[in-house]
Parts: C-alpha cells; sequence; structure tokens
C-alpha cells in the first residue's frame, strides 16, 4: 500500500510498506538513530521480518525514515482487543525537526487500523513529539535517581561465564 502524505508537506513523500531491496537502507537508519551495529540491524531486522517496516521517500526517492508497525493484541475494557505497536521510528538526521513525524505516525495508524487493530501503541522516547500526533501517557512510570557518591563501590553480586546449550 502506498499513501501519499502530500496534504501535510510542500514536497512529495511516499509512504511504502518495505521491500527486500529497503533493507540496507533500513538498517542504515537504525544505525543513525539508535546506534546499532550492523550485527544488531541485521538481528532487528531479522526478527522483526521486514514486511513490518514501512518507509517513508521523499521524490528523488531517498529514504527519510522507517519504523516498524507490530502486530498484537491489548487487554482493554475486559477483553483482548487486535492492537498495534509502532517501534523504532528512525528518522535520518538531516529530516529531524522538519515534522516528518507526525504524518509518518498517522500513516503508521492508519495501515494498522486497516490490518484490524483497534489501538495503537508506542514506547515514546520522545514525549513532545509523540504528544502532538495525538499520544498521551498510559500507565505508569518510575524513575529511580541516586547520586553516583551514594553507591556502593563494591557488591556481593557474582558474576560468571554461562556457555550458552
Amino acid at each position: 500500500m502506498i499513501t501519499s502524505m502530500k496534504k501535510n508537506f510542500k514536497d512529495a513523500l511516499r509512504f511504502e510498506r518495505a521491500a527486500p531491496s529497503d533493507e540496507n537502507e533500513i538498517r542504515h537508519q537504525l544505525a543513525m538513530a539508535f546506534g546499532f551495529d550492523r550485527e544488531r540491524g541485521e538481528e532487528y531486522v531479522s526478527h522483526t521480518g521486514l514486511e513490518a517496516f514501512r518507509t517513508v521517500r521523499n521524490a528523488a526517492g531517498r529514504l527519510l525514515a522507517c519504523a516498524a508497525l507490530l502486530p498484537t493484541t491489548h487487554w482493554f475494557g475486559g477483553a483482548a482487543i487486535p492492537a498495534a505497536n509502532i517501534a523504532h521510528v528512525a528518522i535520518a538526521p538531516e529530516a529531524r525537526g522538519s515534522g516528518r513525524a507526525r504524518p509518518l505516525v498517522g500513516a503508521l495508524c492508519d495501515d494498522a487500523r486497516e490490518d484490524g487493530a483497534m489501538m495503537v501503541s508506542l514506547f515514546a522516547s520522545a514525549r513532545p513529539v509523540y504528544r502532538k500526533c495525538g499520544f498521551e501517557l498510559a500507565g505508569s512510570e518510575i524513575v529511580y535517581e541516586a547520586q553516583t557518591s551514594a553507591l556502593p563501590q563494591r557488591t556481593c553480586v557474582e558474576f560468571f561465564e554461562v556457555e550458552p546449550d
């Protein structure tokens, strides 16, 4: 499926499901956004499945952003409902701050709805961005803080190597 995002931009952008030819560019975007090394990028794309990724390209075909859309279920109102998780939104460094996230997230939500999801969730590492997209904090968050000088210098925890089976 291709969704035009022209209404939100002066330039023409294309939102598409990832194709096998996109894999190297997706891994590069993940490396730029999250510091994935080559091995971690290959592992993440392999485990997630290339079919879960969506891409955003400009008129010249340059990959500006990608994200994964993962089908799941959420417990809501006493019942399990079909849902989707938006994962690893990666926007090219040169495209950040230019308003690309909102139409990307909107298109991901449209895809999730078309695939039967009744709810979409994400882990917002940049809350203001996702609030502009209509997401709000749900559940609870616990933050522990301590001065490093207050932490013990030694611990009684022992570490040892375990050979995989």
